[in-house]
């Protein structure tokens, strides 16, 4: 539920900062405002009193404004590094070459930086990719070539692996606790004999397709 908040506020300061700007007004004036009517009812001769006591509470506005709106910023860039980090993801989607795959293995990185690890990688190249401890839980890797990947202790809770190419794929000393195997989907994904699975893993009760075609080079 707080995360929703915070994702909402991001997006409104980002996108429509006006309408944040007068959303903020309007939950300072509800809180000052009642606040203060005590104090106005006392007659002119506390008039003073009254400015005084509205300025140690402007001052202290101020305070809590100024913290909420740089905790805002910082939310806000979150939000645009993630949705700029997976718009270049997506840029290099189907292509298939060294240099998509490393742009995406770094771009992937980045957003486990940023606690993201809900990716759209669908068809993406990876062959050779050095992925071991990324975190891809719940990530779309439908059709992807992980040829020769190396997966060891990667996060692929509920990862959506159906029709991946698996073949050389290194899951060594992974186990389902460990790697997080648990909910991935694989149904009609490739392997062959050098993919590695992670120890005590059913892979063969999870709608594998052994392949020993010959791994054609990459385009």
């Amino acid at each position: 539920m707080i995360s929703k908040i915070q994702k909402w506020f991001a997006t409104l300061y980002i996108n429509r900062p006006l309408l944040w700007a007068f959303c903020v007004f309007l939950i300072a004036t509800c809180i000052v405002v009642p606040l203060s009517l005590p104090f106005y009812f006392d007659g002119f001769r506390d008039f003073m009193g009254n400015v005084l006591v509205e300025a140690h509470g402007l001052l202290i506005e101020l305070l809590f404004v100024g913290v909420f709106v740089v905790w805002l910023q910082k939310l806000g860039n979150k939000q645009l590094y993630v949705q700029m980090y997976k718009r270049e993801i997506n840029s290099y989607l189907g292509w298939r070459d060294e240099e998509a795959m490393y742009k995406i293995v770094a771009k992937i990185k980045k957003l486990n930086v940023k606690g993201v690890s809900k990716i759209k990688l669908t068809e993406a190249f990876l062959r050779k990719a050095h992925l071991s401890n990324a975190n891809l839980s719940k990530s779309d890797l439908r059709a992807a070539d992980l040829v020769n990947a190396r997966l060891i202790n990667t996060n692929l809770t509920q990862t959506d692996l159906r029709k991946a190419d698996l073949r050389g794929a290194d899951l060594r000393n992974a186990n389902l606790k460990k790697a997080k195997l648990n909910g991935a989907t694989l149904m009609g994904a490739i392997y062959n004999k050098k993919t590695i699975w992670p120890k005590d893993f059913d892979f063969e009760a999870h709608g594998v397709i052994y392949s020993d075609k010959k791994i054609l080079p990459r385009f």
